[in-house]
């Protein structure tokens, strides 16, 4: 993927366990957070224009339970893990814009980056998920702007 890449300005929070997908994530300068104790000051560090990606579940839960109080925005957040529905009110009102699929629904973490970071990225697609209920597909934008449509 051939994009032209805008400079690394956004906060970036990475709630991984994982030891090697950080550095996968390089193009973003992310600041790691792997346990709960380390949410608390991040949470304080954020602002409307943070970018949080997390693939750890547990986490995300810890972040949620963090910013309980009143409400301000802490920017943009990526779920990579599967994601409790009666957690939407909550972040809805923490984050700007969210997107949740499991991890094989979102683009692989360098490409994943890349797309997140590029000048075009409101005209990229990072992700998709299939609702068979409703019969629809959620495409991911690399702005984190769902795009629904029906099968």
């Amino acid at each position: 993927m051939k994009t032209k890449r805008v400079p690394a300005a956004v906060q970036m929070f990475l709630l991984d366990k994982a030891k090697k997908r950080p550095e996968r994530f390089l193009l973003l300068h992310p600041q790691v957070v792997s346990s709960a104790g380390g949410l608390r000051d991040s949470v304080a560090r954020a602002n409307k224009d943070t970018l949080w990606i997390s693939y750890e579940k547990d986490l995300t839960e810890a972040l949620l339970k963090t910013v309980l109080g009143p409400p301000r925005s802490l920017g943009k957040a990526l779920l990579i893990h599967s994601l409790n529905p009666l957690s939407v009110p909550v972040l809805t009102s923490c984050f700007k814009r969210f997107a949740s699929a499991s991890n094989k629904e979102f683009l692989p973490p360098e490409e994943l980056a890349e797309a997140l970071q590029a000048e075009n990225a409101p005209n990229l697609f990072i992700g998709a998920s299939v609702d068979p209920d409703n019969q629809t597909i959620t495409l991911w934008r690399g702005n984190l702007e769902p795009l629904t449509v029906p099968w």
